[in-house]
């Protein structure tokens, strides 16, 4: 089996060949996928990110949620190694790249993971049992692995991403409940989070 680090480098190579218009072009796909998902609702507090150029984009999902009147929230990098908290986001709000070149809040205040009711999370690859692997920093993992119970995770990836062997997992992995591509929702079975 090939370690993380090499599965994570072949598959960031897999997202980064497909052409723009089929990125944009799944991007939407996905984004409808999300409009008419049964467990995303205007009166939750969803977390969302801003997608990276290689990355499947949510801005139009973003857009649709908060002209709905929809609660988000986005991630923020935290000042200790590998923490993270969520930033309530509204249209127009400004934001600042982080270290990492992904846009964040530049002045918003945190909201408790307990108030978190859907989490779109990125990922690198997945595989048909929801484990995510993901960019290698661990903000997701630090996140996920304290305040699971509560959060219907989802992850959002192009088909291309899905590994066909299971992918390694680490102690502090937790399946995702679902994850979003171009070609559908996919619903993991239930018996993989009653951990």
């Amino acid at each position: 089996m090939p370690t993380r680090a090499v599965l994570r480098r072949h598959f960031r190579q897999v997202r980064e060949a497909l052409v723009e218009p089929v990125r944009r072009d799944a991007s939407l796909i996905i984004c409808e996928h999300l409009a008419n998902h049964p467990r995303i609702h205007v009166g939750q507090t969803i977390a969302a990110y801003f997608a990276l150029p290689n990355e499947a984009n949510l801005a139009p999902w973003i857009a649709h949620h908060l002209d709905l009147g929809g609660d988000l929230v986005v991630p923020q990098l935290g000042t200790s190694q590998g923490s993270m908290s969520f930033r309530h986001y509204c249209e127009g709000m400004p934001l600042r790249t982080n270290k990492f070149g992904i846009k964040e809040p530049v002045d918003s205040p945190a909201m408790s993971a307990g108030d978190i009711d859907v989490m779109l999370v990125p990922l690198v690859a997945y595989d048909r049992a929801g484990t995510r692997l993901g960019m290698g920093g661990g903000y997701y993992d630090r996140f996920l692995a304290q305040n699971y119970a509560q959060i219907y995770t989802i992850g959002i990836a192009f088909a291309c991403q899905q590994s066909a062997p299971l992918l390694p997992k680490a102690a502090w992995d937790v399946p995702l409940h679902a994850v979003a591509t171009e070609k559908g929702v996919v619903e993991f079975d239930d018996s993989l989070h009653s951990s």
